[in-house]
C-alpha cells in the first residue's frame, strides 16, 4: 500500500479539491478517475468540487470497481467520495500496481468511520494520508460533519449536499 494516498476529512474541507489538484500535477500520465455512480449531486461523468473544480470520471458501482481491470498504460488512480463503497473493493484495488488516490469522508455525521475509510486510515500508510478540515460555524477548524437536514437518515440516501455542515469537535458534541 506504499503507493496508496487517502484525502480524508469533514465535509466542504477541501478534498475534492485537493483531489483535483493532484489529478493535474500528474500531467500526461495516463489516469483514471472513478466516482461512485451514486453520487450525482454536482452531475455526472465528473468529479466536481463544492467550489467548482470540475474533472471528467467514470462513475462506477462497487461490483463494476471490483471487476474494473485498468489496462497496463494506467499509471494512477483516483477515486472520489470513497465513502460510498464497499470494503469489498479494497482487495481488488491491491492487485493494480499504480499509485492509487482516494478522497473521501472519514466519518459520518454521528461520529462512526466509513468501513472503508476505516480501512484504508489502517492500510495506508501515515505519510500518504492528508487531513482535510473545513471551517465550523463558530469559526474553528471542523473536524466533523453534521447532519443539518429535514429527512430521516436511517435509510442509506444521498441527499443534497447542503444537508451537512462541517462542525468542530465543541459544536459537534452540541449537536446531538
Amino acid at each position: 500500500m506504499n503507493n496508496w494516498y487517502f484525502i480524508y476529512g469533514p465535509v466542504r474541507g477541501g478534498k475534492t479539491s485537493k483531489l483535483i489538484d493532484f489529478i493535474h500535477y500528474c500531467g500526461r500520465e495516463n489516469i483514471v478517475v472513478i466516482n461512485h455512480a451514486s453520487d450525482t449531486r454536482y452531475g455526472t461523468n465528473a468529479v466536481i468540487s463544492h467550489s467548482r473544480k470540475k474533472i471528467s470520471a467514470h462513475p462506477m458501482t462497487d461490483s463494476e470497481l471490483i471487476q474494473f481491470a485498468p489496462g497496463a498504460t494506467v499509471d494512477c488512480i483516483f477515486i472520489d467520495e470513497i465513502q460510498f463503497f464497499s470494503p469489498d473493493v479494497i482487495h481488488a484495488l491491491k492487485k493494480f500496481p499504480g499509485r492509487i488516490y482516494f478522497s473521501g469522508l472519514d466519518v459520518d455525521f454521528r461520529g462512526d468511520y466509513f468501513p472503508i475509510s476505516k480501512k484504508l486510515l489502517q492500510l495506508v500508510p501515515t505519510g500518504n494520508l492528508a487531513r482535510c478540515l473545513g471551517i465550523c460555524c463558530c469559526g474553528s477548524l471542523a473536524e466533523f460533519s453534521a447532519y443539518v437536514g429535514k429527512v430521516s437518515l436511517e435509510t442509506n440516501i444521498l441527499v443534497s449536499a447542503d444537508d451537512f455542515v462541517p462542525r468542530c469537535k465543541l459544536c459537534f458534541a452540541n449537536v446531538f
